[in-house]
């Protein structure tokens, strides 16, 4: 099998997009993931919000359908040492982020 996340971090649509139609046996929410990662390109790499955006929508949209939960990342130790004034800031970014 191919390795999508390879393809996926050098943010190649076109094969990106073939190899999703054309190789069979990843899960669905391994396809979530494909999707995920290439909006997170898109950001790092691109600096392109829109085709960022384009890509979690799909995810977003494949695990609603396919009933596919994403797992949460829970606490980090990181959390513990921001600066101050943060974590304000922090407490809206979770609120949001639920919504």
């Amino acid at each position: 099998m191919y390795n999508y996340f390879v393809i996926s971090f050098q943010g190649a649509t076109t094969i990106f997009a073939y190899l999703l139609e054309n190789v069979k046996g990843y899960s669905v929410e391994r396809h979530a993931e494909m999707l995920e990662l290439m909006g997170s390109t898109f950001i790092d790499e691109h600096h392109d919000i829109q085709m960022a955006l384009a890509f979690w929508r799909q995810s977003v949209d494949l695990r609603e359908a396919e009933g596919v939960a994403k797992n949460e990342l829970g606490y980090s130790p990181l959390y513990s040492i921001l600066p101050e004034g943060v974590e304000g800031n922090l407490l809206l970014f979770n609120y949001y982020s639920k919504l």
